[in-house]
């Protein structure tokens, strides 16, 4: 049961690096593209400020994706450790810039900074399963219903058939 929440943890850490690297990809796509059109409105003095903020935050957002898929393999170590506290302490700078600048895994390391945080009913931070296994019993066997009580002997007599 103990290991239940770590792998799951574990998994979630995995999914956080492979989202990482994949917006990290878009996100220097994407840089590339807003400095390409940059030099090109230098060339042709007439540079677009547009260009150079989409260039800064998308610069941004690929270091920042870089820098949670470097990240993971450290975090992965304090987990497998048990060290969940200094992993909750850890992540609130990366779900932060995470949400900022790389919306996708940001939002997979806020699911797992909320469930270390055992003041917010996180579960990983105190070992128990996310889904506790239920102790309700099953419900009795079908039975048929039981035939009609018989109807109760009148003293009266039968009314005249004629």
């Amino acid at each position: 049961m103990q290991n239940e929440p770590r792998s799951e943890l574990l998994n979630f850490l995995h999914v956080a690096r492979i989202l990482s690297l994949v917006w990290m990809l878009l996100g220097g796509l994407v840089a590339l593209i807003a400095l390409l059109e940059l030099v090109v409105s230098l060339v042709y003095l007439t540079p677009s400020p547009g260009s150079l903020l989409l260039f800064v935050y998308a610069a941004l957002w690929g270091m920042t994706d870089l820098f949670i898929v470097n990240r993971e393999p450290h975090w992965r170590a304090r987990a497998e450790k048990g060290d969940f506290v200094g992993l909750h302490e850890d992540l609130l700078l990366w779900v932060v810039l995470g949400l900022i600048f790389g919306v996708v895994p940001g939002v997979i390391l806020l699911v797992i900074y909320l469930r270390l945080d055992p003041k917010a009913g996180g579960d990983w931070a105190t070992g128990t399963p996310s889904n506790p296994p239920t102790t309700a019993t099953s419900p009795p066997p079908y039975a048929p219903p039981s035939a009609p009580p018989p109807l109760p002997e009148s003293s009266s007599p039968p009314p005249p058939s004629g």
